[in-house]
């Protein structure tokens, strides 16, 4: 099955002896499909995974970028640093075009070899040039080796390569690269690697870095502004809170709350939901809004209802430990089980308050969301869930974007299905 794979005519035996046994499971290239998918899409190549999953969709068989980089992963299993290049030569040389993953793969089995560290260097740069992008864990591997060296000369050379990347357009983060060494025995590599240029990452997040968006209500403002009183701290704290409406005339304003802000209008959202309150579109957007106020130096949105009570030392201590350069939604479901049956279990909602990221970056340098800050509407649809599947073992359910996938009139379409192949762990 994978000779015509080999570049000289025959396979190691270990590998062979490896795939043998792995190919012997129905399963096994579906489980490593799912691991490049999803790690395509947890590192930001949206493209690199719809296209993957499209041509699985379409061919019903198991991509060849697939079956290489399988190839590939299995010589690094073995140590057998030289057989895994000439199995990506082999790769290149049958046409097949590596993707992110593919790199990823490959540069951090180079990277762990001292006698390979000027390939991994050189496919480092070659995947830039062909416009994807590195995940931390691949430029910190190449960034790991230099390190290991030990000389100056070669921390002089590490330095100019940290140049080089970002001259094409990659912004090293350093705090997420310290975070990779964590724990690891290796020579310190310091801020002085990553000091060139406007890179991010060593000031540690603190409470100026957090804009809080609390949605409330004029009608209850006096019962419920106390809550706020015990923790918003003037001049310290940023944020506004979001209203419903403008505030009457005999509404009385301290200097010890926040200012505010009036919740643009809603009208023109369609919705439907019978037992929820229409108000839930304008706290969904608050978020939105408040990042359209364009406020330098904010990292974190926070959002929460106007009785939730914030402790700000432990927020802030809790997102200083995450990149606020990646993409980070982070919160908790609600105590009640019936809200977690309606909302989900797995999404952070409501006055218990969550926190999307802030890229830092409002022309997005790590992709091209023209399309997406085009989308005002999502359309989803779903066929009629049988009763009979809830007497069996829990499935996912995936969404598709269909008739439109660049947003239409501003509209994207979305169907929820059964899933396929490489779609999800539970088998189809």
């Amino acid at each position: 099955m994978f000779a015509h794979l080999v570049h000289n005519d025959t396979i190691d035996k270990d590998v062979r002896s490896y795939f043998y046994l792995k190919t012997s499971s129905a399963y096994h290239f579906q489980k490593l499909g799912c691991k490049m998918y999803t790690a395509l899409i947890v590192d930001g190549n949206l493209d690199e995974a719809a296209e993957f999953h499209n041509e699985i969709k379409e061919t019903r068989i198991d991509p060849m970028v697939l079956i290489h980089t399988s190839v590939i992963k299995a010589y690094l299993k073995f140590g057998k640093t030289k057989g895994a290049l000439e199995a990506y030569l082999a790769m290149l040389a049958a046409g097949v075009a590596p993707n992110s993953y593919t790199y990823t793969v490959l540069i951090k089995g180079l990277a762990a070899d001292p006698n390979f560290f000027g390939d991994a260097k050189k496919y480092l740069l070659e995947m830039m040039d062909k416009g994807k992008r590195p995940n931390v864990a691949t430029f910190t591997a190449v960034i790991e080796g230099f390190a290991k060296q030990e000389d100056k000369a070669a921390e002089e050379e590490g330095k100019a390569f940290v140049r080089v990347m970002m001259d094409k357009g990659f912004v090293p983060n350093a705090k997420a690269i310290m975070n990779v060494l964590k724990g690891r025995p290796t020579p310190k590599i310091d801020a002085n690697y990553f000091n060139y240029g406007n890179v991010d990452g060593f000031k540690k997040t603190n409470i100026s870095h957090i804009l809080f968006g609390i949605g409330g209500s004029v009608n209850s403002w006096n019962t419920r502004k106390q809550y706020i009183e015990l923790w918003w701290k003037p001049n310290i704290t940023r944020g506004f809170v979001w209203f419903d409406q403008k505030p009457f005339p005999n509404m009385t304003w301290t200097e010890i709350l926040p200012q505010y802000k009036v919740s643009g209008d809603k009208s023109r959202f369609n919705y439907t939901c019978w037992y929820d309150s229409r108000s839930t579109i304008r706290i969904a957007r608050i978020v939105k809004e408040s990042f359209e106020l364009g406020l330098e130096n904010i990292r974190w949105f926070v959002m929460g209802d106007d009785d939730t009570v914030f402790f700000t030392e432990n927020l802030v201590t809790v997102l200083a430990k995450y990149d606020h350069n990646q993409m980070y939604y982070i919160g908790g479901n609600s105590e009640s089980v019936e809200q977690d049956m309606v909302h989900s279990y797995a999404t952070a909602y409501g006055g218990a308050g969550y926190l999307p990221w802030s890229s830092n970056n409002r022309e997005c340098r790590h992709c091209n969301c023209t399309s997406a800050l085009a989308v005002e509407f999502f359309n989803v649809s779903a066929s009629r869930f049988s009763p009979d599947l809830r007497n069996k073992a829990p499935r996912r359910q995936c969404c598709e974007i269909i008739n439109g996938s660049e947003g239409v009139d501003s509209v994207v379409q979305v169907q929820i299905r059964d899933c396929m192949r490489f779609e999800s762990v539970t088998p189809p």
